[in-house]
């Protein structure tokens, strides 16, 4: 019996949600400095994976995490480009990411919530300290 395949999973810079590579695109900073949308995920260079919707890549954008990953400043010019490209290239009519879960609440939320200061909130009841 054959072991299952490993699928591999990378993570969106917009929505935060791991998908199969395939589904992914990735944006590259190729080794002159110039960012582009790479279809193919095959270009050369510094590369970061976002979902074919513009709403990911609104989000990578107001987060910063795209610039972050590919470690240069994007112009607004070239995320216009990227909407642009996505919105020929991407299927019509698909639904929007899921949000990223919430954090666990920390400090005085967390005191709230459960009724005992927050370096204790994390502890199980009957944990020794």
């Amino acid at each position: 019996m054959q072991k299952p395949r490993k699928i591999p999973e990378r993570m969106c810079a917009g929505c935060k949600e791991r998908r199969p590579k395939r589904e992914l695109w990735r944006v590259v900073r190729s080794p002159q400095g110039e960012v582009s949308l790479d279809a193919t995920g095959k270009k050369s260079g510094r590369g970061a994976y976002l979902c074919p919707k513009n709403a990911c890549l609104a989000q990578a954008k107001k987060r910063g995490s795209l610039a972050r990953a590919l470690e240069c400043a994007i112009p607004d010019e070239v995320y216009a480009a990227m909407a642009d490209e996505l919105a020929r290239l991407a299927p019509a009519g698909e639904e929007p990411c899921a949000k990223p879960a919430e954090k666990p609440a920390a400090g005085k939320a967390a005191q709230k919530q459960t009724g005992r200061p927050a370096s204790k909130a994390a502890k199980p009841a009957g944990a020794l300290e």
